[in-house]
């Protein structure tokens, strides 16, 4: 498992000793906190995103009362079976430690056998499978992660002061509620949705905010990896973006839709270093992108050979995709046209996978309900500009 994040420095109550750790901006709070552990791979980056260490690690001259293991080495281990002030085996501990209190970027892999693994959370494996993810939850088990993510997001307040994690975006409180999209009521004020240290929201379980929050965080881990600071951040929001059509990524992320989300993240990823690792493709993906090349050559003259494909594959779409178009000949143009809410990828691109396909058909009924139509319209109105 390979992990984009930050280095950080634990200190464990009651042993005050520190703990080193990685963070995972992606994941909330504690979820996204890894301890170090001998075998890791570890890449250590500079400002300009060069390596400043690289190494498996390896602790010794450990300070928390040593003792000897077996084999005569020393070791130091508290309660939780961790290391406490561990030296990395060949850096200066000073260096070592400067690494740590300044957060550096870094690239982790998990050693196979890493004791401290948790079970992984939801919002971390591919986005497309985010939707599958979240809904196979037990239900207790999904409130109490949506409970933790939210109270990350929305963080607590104390008078003028705010700390939820779109402050790191240069976005205020009133802001950062109204990117959930969640269905307030009037009586809803954003003070009592913004808690005092310690209070409760006043938000309960929704599941496309549930949603909406995996796919926050995601750009959370893009947006703190990418840009040093929340003046940075808040100017990419709020900048045409060539990858959008010139819609700045703020315009999309307050669309309402998820997928206005979906193309900011997938934008974020591209321009600030983050595009996610997809993997091999599997032998159904590519024979799916085999035929799919010999589709787009012969579209204009055969539109039917590529419904009837679509049709064996994927069902009922290429009838929906007729409705919500209009014609066969409109609804295979659509098909094999990159498109804003998929971040420029083509909706046939997408149909090799279980995933994608499930994907395409929830774009397709929210354009035959309307509620996609704004990418459309803004699009033409940038052009008509």
């Amino acid at each position: 498992m390979i992990i984009r994040g930050f280095l950080e420095a634990i200190v464990e109550t009651g042993t005050e000793k520190v703990i080193w750790s990685f963070h995972d901006p992606g994941l909330p709070s504690h979820e996204g906190c890894h301890l170090l552990e001998n075998g890791d791979e570890l890449r250590v980056l500079d400002d300009a995103g060069g390596t400043l260490w690289e190494g498996v690690v390896r602790f010794e001259r450990l300070a928390a009362s040593p003792t000897s293991r077996l084999d005569g080495s020393p070791c130091g281990e508290g309660a939780l079976g961790v290391c406490f002030h561990g030296t990395q085996e060949g850096v200066d501990p000073e260096t070592w430690r400067h690494l740590f209190a300044e957060r550096r970027r870094a690239v982790l892999r998990r050693c196979s056998a890493n004791s401290r693994d948790r079970e992984p959370h939801p919002f971390s494996g591919p986005v497309d499978g985010l939707r599958a993810r979240l809904a196979a939850l037990p239900p207790g088990r999904a409130e109490a992660l949506f409970e933790g993510a939210l109270c990350r997001w929305l963080g607590s307040g104390a008078k003028a002061e705010w700390r939820g994690l779109a402050y790191a975006w240069g976005l205020g409180p009133a802001e950062a509620v109204s990117l959930l999209n969640y269905p307030l009521t009037g009586s809803d004020e954003v003070s009592l949705i913004i808690p005092e240290r310690g209070g409760e929201t006043l938000l309960p379980f929704f599941f496309p905010v549930f949603e909406r929050l995996g796919l926050l965080f995601r750009l959370n881990a893009a947006l703190l990896w990418g840009l040093p600071d929340a003046r940075s951040r808040a100017s990419w929001l709020t900048s045409a973006n060539a990858r959008l059509f010139g819609l700045r990524p703020l315009h999309l992320l307050h669309g309402g839709e998820m997928e206005g989300v979906r193309p900011a993240l997938d934008a974020a990823r591209a321009d600030l270093g983050m595009e996610e690792a997809e993997g091999a493709p599997s032998t159904e993906e590519r024979r799916h992108f085999a035929v799919v090349e010999e589709l787009d050559a012969a579209r204009r003259h055969n539109a039917a050979r590529v419904l009837s494909y679509v049709e064996r594959l994927a069902g009922i779409l290429p009838a929906l995709a007729r409705e919500v178009f209009g014609s066969r000949d409109a609804a295979t143009e659509w098909l094999m046209r990159p498109t804003i809410a998929l971040a420029q990828k083509r909706p046939i691109d997408l149909l090799g996978s279980a995933a994608g396909r499930d994907r395409i058909e929830r774009l397709l009924r929210r354009r035959q309900s309307g509620a996609a139509a704004m990418y459309d319209r803004a699009a033409v109105r940038r052009a008509g500009e």
